[in-house]
């Protein structure tokens, strides 16, 4: 989803930084005008003159906004939106923003600006139009708890949104579909088994005759190595469950606010399955993922230059003309999907009731592992020999997803002169309407509200891919479940406190490096040693918590 550095000077060029432009139309700033901004990253900005479109044509949107007036701006700088919320009234005439980030913006900074509009009362309050369904009742709850804002000023807790989320954002791993049914390999459930895959297609290397034999299991872009890093949150929060990956955030170990949240070693096992995926002497990795561009990247992708590669919601958008004109020139449509995430097979030893299945079988407690994880996707509420707490455990790690959605932020100034009709739309955003406009016009990426278009409108999700169709298929399934890890700056420790998962970030960076040495324990020990109980305490304290 990153833009060309050279497409970025252009934009400099042309006077559209950070700050320097407005709207592209411009119309008079009143409160029947809508000016709307939209940063293009990944998800295009057609889904949002569409929404606007429609909005306009809505009779209650009509009625209420008789001299209705909307100007549209797009660009792909990232620090626009801030910038120019910050210019202030006299500069800025936009009334809403379509961004990323900009959490920090919330609440009343420490010269006393307060930039967004409180939007608790006349967006999350209120019912989404023609709906019987409050707006926020309506939002996945992950997102709500990603959009809360926590006042570390206040002395009574207050439930505050001044952000709506604009994009699933949903990720994970996409597969050449075709590829792995040449090679004889079923799709991978356990983290075992997708490691175990990537050992076998290295192992073809070559001597594969008329099937697949570049050798390489993974191919990521240069400038996006986060999108393999979002797999190690997922496994961390399968192996320690929810609760406890929740606590993590919130500074709480065995009840109480400690740093002993450290000490849990699901961070350590998550990161030994990212270790082992990408570490540079496996050769599991294609090299030109060190240095080809994210579109270069994603078009080899889709022609077969390895099986595995870790994207979102986001990617048939971007890639839906290079997709065709591969199809069209080189006569290639390889069959894209995307799986649930494989469990990590460490889960194991948190789920003793499996381990005994394994003996009491005769089979590897891998083996065991699958046999339950298929009772789970095929709908079952227990398999034989397996305690509730365990089935229900792996239920869980089973629904596990990352998103980036909640880095995707729509906010209003405070000072805007269209405020009202700016939270209108954003309301209007969560209809049914507007789910299949936004499904539509992104090439099948979903909007983070309850909407369900393979049964509200099956034509629809007729026509989307099929890695459209698989990752909507896995998210709505009732019998797993979904549950969408909320974002790490929605924690009070992270933003304010600066805790994290460890000391070091960019893990995918660290372990493909040539001759590199840090290990998923050393990143461990560095972060133990790094939180110290001064600065523990001073976390604490700037987060707004009593230790």
């Amino acid at each position: 989803m990153k833009k060309s550095l050279k497409f970025l000077c252009v934009l400099m060029a042309a006077g559209i930084a950070a700050g320097a432009a407005g709207c592209s139309n411009k119309v008079p700033d009143t409160e029947e005008t809508l000016e709307v901004y939209c940063r293009d990253a990944g998800y295009g900005y057609a889904w949002c003159e569409a929404l606007l479109d429609a909005f306009k044509q809505q009779d209650w949107v009509q009625q209420k906004y008789p001299n209705l007036q909307v100007a549209f701006d797009q660009n792909q700088v990232a620090s626009y939106a801030e910038s120019k919320l910050k210019s202030g009234a006299e500069a800025n005439t936009i009334d809403l923003f379509f961004a990323t980030g900009g959490y920090e913006l919330a609440g009343v900074d420490s010269k006393g600006n307060d930039y967004l509009a409180d939007l608790t009362e006349y967006v999350y309050g209120q019912n989404v139009p023609g709906e019987n369904v409050l707006f926020i009742d309506k939002v996945q709850d992950s997102y709500n708890t990603s959009n809360l804002y926590h006042d570390v000023t206040a002395t009574t807790d207050k439930d505050t949104y001044y952000f709506v989320s604009w994009a699933d954002g949903m990720d994970g791993i996409l597969y050449n579909a075709d590829i792995l049914e040449s090679l004889g390999i079923p799709v991978p459930v356990t983290t075992d088994e997708w490691l175990a895959s990537m050992r076998k297609i290295k192992d073809l290397q070559g001597n594969q005759e008329g099937k697949y034999s570049v050798g390489y299991s993974i191919l990521q872009s240069n400038d996006a190595p986060n999108y393999v890093d979002y797999m190690f949150y997922i496994w961390w929060a399968q192996y320690e469950g929810i609760d406890n990956y929740l606590d993590f955030f919130n500074g709480i170990d065995s009840g109480r606010y400690s740093s002993g949240i450290f000490d849990q070693v699901g961070r350590v096992e998550a990161l030994k399955v990212l270790e082992q995926a990408v570490n540079k002497t496996n050769d599991y990795v294609n090299p030109t993922s060190f240095t080809d561009e994210y579109l270069i990247s994603q078009t080899e992708f889709l022609r077969g230059k390895a099986v595995y590669h870790m994207n979102g919601d986001w990617f048939d958008n971007e890639m839906r003309e290079i997709k065709e004109e591969i199809k069209q020139v080189n006569g290639l449509d390889y069959d894209i999907q995307m799986m649930r995430t494989p469990v990590i097979s460490s889960i194991v030893t948190q789920t003793p009731s499996i381990q005994a299945l394994a003996k009491t079988r005769g089979i590897t407690e891998n083996a065991a592992l699958r046999l339950v994880i298929e009772a789970v996707d095929s709908g079952a509420d227990s398999y034989e020999g397996v305690t509730a707490p365990d089935f229900e455990r792996i239920r869980e790690a089973r629904s596990i997803v990352h998103s980036i959605g909640p880095n995707h932020t729509a906010f209003i100034p405070s000072y805007a002169t269209g405020k009202e009709v700016a939270m209108d739309f954003l309301r209007f955003m969560a209809t049914d309407i507007a789910n299949e406009i936004y499904i539509e016009a992104t090439g099948g990426a979903t909007l983070p509200f309850l909407y369900n278009v393979k049964e509200k409108n099956p034509q629809l999700y007729e026509s989307l891919s099929d890695f459209q169709k698989t990752r909507i298929g896995y998210f709505t399934d009732e019998n797993v479940g979904l549950y969408v890890l909320p974002s790490e700056n929605s924690f009070p420790l992270v933003l304010y406190g600066g805790v994290m998962p460890f000391t070091t970030q960019n893990y995918y960076i660290t372990f493909s490096m040539s001759g590199n040495t840090k290990m998923p324990q050393n990143y461990f020990d560095d972060t133990k040693a790094y939180w110290t109980d001064a600065r523990w305490q001073d976390a604490l304290a700037k987060a707004g918590i009593v230790g």
